[in-house]
């Protein structure tokens, strides 16, 4: 949010003492071949999702357009508003595709250089095979690091080192990946900052095909900074909670600008590779934060394991198929119509001890996928156990779990940025009125 960042000196002061990439281009605005930031605005209806907001950006048509409600639902209805980089590449425009949202299956055709969908896709998929590697990597880690950081599996390590054996992950990413998790054995709270990992590993592998494979038009998506936002804005924002500085977690705070150097460095090097091959360059937010009041936490609730539940229901569970999602969503595939509304129905028979259904239906299912998410219980936090049907089960018998993790302080907004590099896409930026639509970025771009 450009007129949140604008009136927080401190936050700039922060930024620019390292002369990053962000801050350069703060200062430099008014060079011929920079600009800096639009305010961008997203007339999405409801509540605002990225898995939502984005295929806005992507497809250039607002939610209620394209359907998308949901990560890994159905995209079938979605097809007559095609992604920005699908109309491309049936135009024999050399396209690469690295991680965006709602951007799975892979394509394949002479004009996809490369492409790694996102981390919630339903197999490790893309292409070329060497990705597709990676991507089995980074899925395990996401489902085995939903919501907090776990333990780190000997299967992913062993995978990891493959990746670096078959230089797959250059020392840009394995060097700091070694660091951190040194930092994490020496000190328990880098746990907390494993989010920004993933962006160094993915981006670490994306620039290396950017390079050799030099595609017209790419895309890279990483969530880390956003992720910090969301969990510790208070920390570096106190003034929005009326909070002291002694009442802040400086490490927290901390947090949100270390993300923003990774995202500094990368820039970084998109900045000096555009200059080289005449790239024009885009930094984009598909939306933006702003502080949000929750009021007391309640630890949350997440499933481990689909298969328990479904028993307990006297449903079949190979009928049944656990999708990807973020945390408190869950995405379930079910064989046929049939399966699913038997699903639809019985779910709500799981509850706590009030008699409160805590699994309960977010949106209208799109053909054989539903989307769910967990209520939180203080019953259930309190006492450990929860009803399905008319017997009480233990938490831990029931395929469920909890957990605690900060409370979310930062939350979405419509108001977003945009910022361009290159003199053709400055030229683009400077004739539009602000706040530009979002649904005016993928025609500006094709």
């Amino acid at each position: 949010d450009v007129n949140c960042i604008g009136n927080r000196a401190a936050f700039l002061e922060q930024i620019s003492e390292d002369d990053h990439s962000f801050a350069k281009v703060l200062a430099n605005a008014n060079r011929p071949m920079l600009i800096l930031g639009m305010n961008a605005l997203t007339r999405d209806d409801g509540e605002l999702h990225p898995w939502s907001t984005w295929p806005t950006v992507h497809r250039g048509v607002t939610n209620n357009i394209h359907g998308i409600q949901f990560i890994n639902q159905d995209l079938t209805n979605s097809k007559s508003f095609p992604p920005v980089w699908d109309i491309l590449s049936n135009n024999n425009i050399s396209t690469g595709v690295f991680g965006s949202l709602q951007s799975f299956p892979p394509m394949y055709s002479p004009s996809i250089k490369f492409y790694l969908p996102d981390t919630f896709s339903p197999s490790p998929e893309a292409y070329p095979v060497r990705i597709s590697d990676f991507q089995s990597f980074n899925l395990d880690l996401s489902k085995d690091n939903k919501a907090i950081s776990t333990g780190i599996k000997k299967k992913s390590i062993i995978a990891f080192l493959k990746l670096i054996f078959n230089r797959t992950i250059s020392k840009d990413g394995y060097v700091p990946t070694f660091m951190h998790i040194l930092k994490e054995i020496l000190d328990n709270r880098y746990k907390s900052r494993r989010c920004n990992i993933q962006s160094i590993l993915t981006f670490d592998v994306f620039f290396k095909f950017l390079r050799i494979k030099k595609p017209h038009f790419t895309t890279y998506f990483t969530n880390h900074v956003a992720a910090t936002m969301h969990r510790y804005w208070k920390d570096l924002f106190p003034n929005d909670f009326n909070l002291t500085k002694n009442e802040v977690n400086k490490y927290h705070s901390e947090s949100i600008i270390k993300s923003m150097d990774i995202a500094n460095k990368q820039l970084d090097k998109l900045i000096k590779l555009s200059h080289q091959e005449n790239y024009n360059l885009l930094v984009v937010s598909s939306m933006g934060q702003k502080a949000i009041h929750r009021g007391e936490y309640i630890p949350e609730i997440i499933l481990d394991d689909l298969d328990t539940i479904l028993v307990k229901l006297n449903l079949n569970k190979d009928r049944y198929k656990l999708m990807p999602a973020m945390q408190p969503d869950i995405c379930v595939w079910c064989e046929d119509i049939e399966d699913l509304n038997n699903l639809r129905e019985l779910i709500s028979l799981v509850r706590d001890s009030n008699d409160k259904s805590i699994i309960q239906e977010r949106y209208k299912p799109k053909q054989n996928r539903v989307n769910f998410w967990m209520i939180p219980s203080v019953d259930i936090a309190t006492n450990k156990r929860i009803k399905i049907k008319d017997e009480y089960i233990d938490i831990k018998d029931s395929g469920l779990r909890l957990i605690n993790r900060v409370t979310g302080s930062g939350y979405h907004t419509p108001e977003g940025i945009i910022m361009g590099y290159g003199e053709t896409i400055v030229n683009y930026l400077k004739s539009y009125n602000h706040p530009l639509d979002t649904t005016m970025i993928a025609p500006t771009i094709l």
